[in-house]
């Protein structure tokens, strides 16, 4: 009796050390910011900080793209509201018409700030702040997944069928001049970073 307690003892010891060895094995690793942000399927451009000039008719941007780079454009259209899903193609138009600067933003910081937007309510672009008066107008988006559909314009071959996957630009805040129209409440710290980074310089 001792000898087969002995043995079962044994077993069950060596089954443990064996559990204790595989699980040893496999460790969890996560994602770096780095290949976070490698992904293809995130939009170009991550954020933007828009300012439209009545008197000018000149819109400045400053854009943060995938890879962290702080890019400006200016165009002589008002895009400072956009809304409803955007095609990738449109996000990297709007990185092409930009030109990046010799600035860029911590990675670790950009992928946390833009996994929030993942769980924030977007904001309704209020239209009747704006006035005819000279006082600019200014926005800041994020842009997040918003669904995939069918790709209508790829040239595929025959029975063969292509996605896209659009994205949202989640409005985080909205002034006329220096009067705050509104901002997401839930949003507070991706404002404040962006605010930090002084991307327009001022």
């Amino acid at each position: 009796m001792i000898i087969l307690i002995s043995i079962s003892i044994a077993i069950t010891s060596c089954s443990k050390e064996e559990l204790s060895n595989d699980a040893a094995e496999y460790v969890y690793t996560e994602l770096t910011a780095e290949d976070y942000l490698s992904n293809n399927s995130l939009p170009a451009i991550l954020f933007s900080y828009n300012v439209y000039n009545p008197e000018t008719k000149l819109q400045s941007s400053w854009l943060i793209d995938r890879e962290g780079n702080i890019r400006a454009s200016e165009t002589e259209s008002n895009l400072v509201y956009e809304g409803g899903a955007l095609s990738p193609y449109y996000m990297d138009a709007k990185k092409e018409k930009s030109t990046k600067s010799y600035n860029y933003v911590d990675l670790e910081k950009l992928v946390d700030n833009y996994k929030r937007l993942g769980v924030i309510n977007n904001l309704e672009y209020n239209r009747s702040a704006e006035t005819e008066s000279s006082q600019s107008l200014s926005t800041i988006y994020g842009y997040y997944f918003a669904s995939t559909v069918q790709d209508e314009g790829c040239a595929c071959s025959s029975g063969s069928e292509s996605s896209v996957q659009l994205f949202e630009p989640v409005l985080l805040e909205q002034r006329v001049g220096n009067t705050l129209i509104q901002t997401n409440t839930q949003a507070g710290g991706i404002v404040t970073w962006i605010n930090s980074l002084n991307v327009q310089g001022k």
